[in-house]
């Protein structure tokens, strides 16, 4: 009976302990965060074993940049409230966009709106799958224009060798490389302009910390 107590009370003391740890670090990490030392209050948060707790640190590691170390975190997560299951799929889906993993991204904002609607979900699918598509027409132009420019050129060479005009070859056929050269840049840069016009406007909310 004594041993069966004595193991009960230390039972309870290392709860109580560890509470109140739990408690200081909560404490610690919020005071970091609210002054954006993230990585900090990461190192604060990743200590509480609880689902707040990493779900906390997971909020802290985005903050500062880790978008992967985020990420690990959030699919690490469970929870049986739809409402906590769309906010972690709508974060998972933040950390796939800053990782240039759209397709992902876009799963994952499936899956969030599936459970609750949200109009920042909703906004950034459209932006992703319109950019995907973008780049696809950008894509096949791309590969259009280089067998229009290819044909060009050979029909040139043709034309040269029957003509004899074998000293303007080289130069017409550098003049045609230089051409495709400044059209793959144009395309480039327009590929480039709609991405960064598109992330621009993509929502960065973030469902934040759970005191």
């Amino acid at each position: 009976m004594k041993k069966l107590l004595f193991f009960t009370v230390f039972f309870f003391t290392f709860y109580a302990q560890a509470g109140v740890l739990d408690n200081m670090r909560n404490k610690h990490g919020l005071a970091a965060y609210a002054k954006e030392e993230y990585l900090k209050a990461a190192l604060h948060f990743e200590k509480i074993e609880s689902a707040e707790g990493q779900y906390n640190a997971a909020n802290s590691y985005y903050k500062a940049g880790e978008y992967e170390k985020a990420l690990i975190r959030y699919q690490q997560l469970h929870s049986s409230s739809p409402e906590f299951k769309s906010a972690l799929y709508f974060n998972i889906a933040n950390c796939y966009i800053r990782l240039q993993e759209f397709a992902k991204a876009r799963e994952s904002l499936k899956k969030s709106l599936s459970l609750h609607y949200d109009r920042d979900a909703v906004e950034n699918l459209h932006f992703i799958t319109a950019a995907e598509e973008q780049d696809h027409m950008l894509t096949g132009r791309q590969k259009g224009k280089k067998r229009a420019e290819d044909s060009a050129a050979e029909n040139s060479e043709q034309k040269e060798r029957k003509s004899g005009g074998g000293s303007n070859q080289q130069s017409d056929a550098e003049r045609s490389k230089g051409a495709g050269g400044k059209g793959k840049k144009a395309e480039a840069d327009m590929r480039l302009s709609f991405s960064n016009r598109n992330k621009a406007r993509l929502s960065s909310r973030q469902y934040e910390l759970i005191n």
